[in-house]
């Protein structure tokens, strides 16, 4: 019974693991999107890739 539970429980909790996913990178999205643009330019961001970074980080990985 236990594994059948777990196979039927499986789906909803990796939709839930997506919805937390995409809250965290929305998260850290509009925490880099508050700094000015002087202290992106200090970590080497640029306002226009802030997406990009979050979702791929710097090195695009």
């Amino acid at each position: 019974m236990r594994t059948q539970n777990s196979k039927l429980f499986w789906p909803l909790g990796q939709m839930i693991a997506g919805v937390e996913r995409r809250w965290r990178l929305r998260n850290a999205a509009n925490h880099l999107a508050e700094l000015d643009d002087h202290m992106l330019r200090d970590i080497g961001v640029g306002r226009c890739d802030i997406e990009y970074i979050v979702r791929r980080g710097r090195d695009g990985h």
